[in-house]
């Protein structure tokens, strides 16, 4: 791949999302940005934002979209004996594959640039990625998409310690939650992986009878024992989170992964907005997730519009939760459109003028 220009007529550059016009993105060979010039007049009606950050998402079970029976909780949906795992047990290779590539062609369609992705299964679910992609020094860029501006952090699920060494060369950590290793293994996971100097992300306090059980074995709730303990750089759901924990993670500078439909389907408790906003919660510590495909397919703006519901939020706050994955140290260099990062981004038609982010909310999200 050589070097590459991209023109358009608006654009959202820098971690402030600052709406420039006329502007012309140049790429060396390595998708890196190393010019942003503002030229004479764009005739194209585009809009060149970074692109949505969904910050939660498990592709694996994109088959099971819309298949499975309503009225079911969480452990009956997603956990041991469930329909996502008695799914993920059955299937071959290739029909996990085509789950990968379907969630990420609807991820480039519903302008989400930018995704986490938990894969269970070891060694054998992570694979397609190694078949499948181009490393991008911290991402995977899917050749086969003929698209190189869309990127994935994968975070493996390891079956043994063995597996955590040959994975941890590759891929991040995504640990489902803290009771599923003993915790002795749990450290050395751990170890392996930051060894390696890869992302560690966890569940925590998604289900209320293992945060409990937890509480009463160390004291702690999962989600302080992890955060103090595991060296996370982001923690999944928190959806049972007491005011008081929130304010560690504040005082910690530790973000959230918020999955607002997810919890709404598995009938776990929804998140403390309220909590949130009283402590003056930081919008740069809160990401939202969409969680597993079978329940949204790599699509984020049904977040978006839950978070503009609960949270006092100005356009620009909104823009930046829902696009930028503030403090997430794995992902710096893809971070926004500037010099020095790797160029993740998409274009919007546009039918009139940009002037402010009010503007850009209307044609992203209408």
């Amino acid at each position: 791949m050589g070097s590459r220009t991209f023109d358009a007529k608006y654009a959202l550059i820098g971690e402030d999302l600052i709406i420039k016009e006329n502007v012309r993105i140049h790429l060396n060979q390595n998708n890196k940005i190393i010019d942003i010039e503002e030229i004479n007049n764009v005739n194209n009606n585009s809009l060149l934002i970074p692109g949505f950050f969904n910050s939660h998402c498990h592709s694996g079970d994109f088959g099971l979209y819309n298949k499975f029976p309503s009225g079911l909780n969480l452990a009956q949906l997603v956990g041991d004996n469930s329909v996502k795992s008695n799914y993920l047990n059955t299937m071959t290779y290739n029909e996990l594959s085509d789950n990968i590539f379907k969630f990420a062609k609807n991820g480039i369609k519903n302008f989400i640039t930018l995704y986490c992705d938990f894969r269970e299964g070891g060694i054998i679910g992570t694979q397609p990625y190694l078949d499948s992609a181009n490393i991008n020094l911290i991402n995977f860029n899917f050749k086969q998409l003929n698209i190189e501006n869309i990127n994935v952090t994968i975070l493996s699920r390891p079956e043994s310690l063995e597996e955590a060494k040959i994975l941890s060369n590759n891929f991040g950590l995504g640990i489902r939650d803290i009771y599923y290793y003993p915790i002795d293994d749990l450290i050395e996971f751990v170890n392996i992986y930051a060894t390696n100097n890869k992302p560690i992300q966890i569940h925590v306090s998604e289900d209320l009878e293992k945060r409990n059980a937890w509480l009463n074995d160390t004291g702690e709730t999962d989600l302080i024992w992890a955060a103090k303990n595991l060296s996370p750089e982001l923690l999944i759901h928190t959806n049972h989170a007491e005011q008081y924990e929130y304010q560690f993670l504040k005082e910690q500078n530790l973000p959230i992964s918020i999955c607002a439909s997810s919890n709404n389907i598995t009938k776990t408790k929804e998140i403390d907005w309220q909590g949130l906003q009283e402590i003056d919660f930081p919008t740069k510590l809160i990401n939202l997730g969409s969680d597993n495909a079978m329940f949204s397919q790599n699509e984020i703006r049904n977040e978006i519009k839950n978070i503009q519901l609960k949270f006092n939020l100005d356009s620009t706050d909104l823009l930046k939760i829902s696009m930028l994955p503030d403090k997430i140290p794995s992902l710096n260099l893809v971070h926004n459109i500037e010099i020095g990062k790797f160029f993740r981004g998409t274009f919007v038609n546009v039918k009139k003028s940009i002037t402010n982010h009010n503007d850009v909310i209307s044609h992203i999200l209408d």
